[in-house]
Order: C-alpha cells, then structure tokens, then sequence
C-alpha cells in the first residue's frame, strides 16, 4: 500500500477482523475514496434508528456525549449529553402523542449542517403543554437545524408551531367558555 498514509493502513489492520466498517467512519472513507456521508444521510440514519429504538447503535451516528440540543418551548436551556435529549424527547413528545406521521417538506444542506422544515400529523393521547388527552388528530409544522461534525450527529435546534397545537388540542374548550 504504498502512497497510503500510515494512519489508515493501521486502521485497515484493526478493522481487518472485525465486523465494524468503514462506513462508520466516514472521515477515514473518504480520505480512501470512498464516499462521506452527508449532513442529511447522518441524520436521516440517526432518525430511522431513533424511530426503530435502536438506542444501542445509536452511538455509531450520534456524539452521545457532547450531544446539544434545545427545543423552543419544551426545554429551558441547552440540554447536553444525548441521554438527556432522549429523555426530553420521550417525556415531551413520544409520551403525550401516538400515530405521529412526519414529512419533511423542504430540506437546506450545507457542510455540517441539515434544515428540515417537517409536518407532523399525531393524536394526542398523553398530557401536553397541561392539556390532558383529548383523543383528537392533529397536526403541526417544525423547523429543525441539525449538526453533524466529524461523521457524526453533534446537536438540533427545534421549533415546533406549539402556539398551533395549543389552539388545535383546546378548541372545544375555548368554544364552550
């Protein structure tokens, strides 16, 4: 292997024998020519493995101890480590709404970084935002500024439209006062 830098000829004896690949570094692919992953494929990877409850590779795709992470309205401040941000997400969202369907309707990619404007259809069926659950199909739109760093998913900021599902999960009640 003559012209290939001593650093990857040492990674090709590490990864020689094991059942890792080089698709999980994505730095050292590319350095062999193979293609890097992109901002969007890292964190539609880290998405299709949250969504599954794969939580034992999720390490492979997300910084899951420098992970950031705020969601405007749902989080005081910055949230760091990934353990934390799963469980914001768990208790402020996968708990309080069930048969969520979400399509990303425009997407901005750059270097490290990933822009999804999403719509997301869900019932409610746990306490949110102080409503309990009304049973009702609702719907709502996001913003989602994703960052990826050395191959892997580093941090979001997310806007959800909370104004929208508030008025959404309380229209009966606010007709009838």
């Amino acid at each position: 292997m003559t012209g290939m830098p001593a650093c990857l000829t040492a990674v090709d004896k590490l990864t020689a024998h094991s059942p890792l690949s080089l698709d999980l570094f994505p730095t050292i692919a590319l350095m062999k020519g193979k293609h890097m992953a992109s901002p969007l494929e890292i964190y539609r990877e880290y998405q299709k493995r949250l969504r599954a409850q794969d939580f034992d590779h999720l390490g492979e795709v997300v910084n899951l101890e420098g992970f950031t992470e705020t969601c405007l309205g749902l989080t005081p401040r910055w949230t760091i480590g990934f353990d934390v941000a799963l469980q914001n997400v768990q208790k402020n969202i996968f708990s309080a709404f069930s048969e969520m369907q979400m399509t990303t309707e425009e997407i901005v990619e750059g270097q490290e970084t990933v822009v999804l404007r999403n719509r997301t259809e869900a019932t409610h069926t746990g306490e949110f935002l102080g409503i309990p659950p009304t049973g009702r199909r609702f719907s709502y739109d996001s913003i989602t500024i994703a960052h990826v760093k050395d191959g892997r998913f580093v941090g979001q900021w997310v806007q959800l439209d909370l104004w929208g599902i508030y008025q959404q999960l309380t229209a009966a009640e606010r007709r009838e006062a």
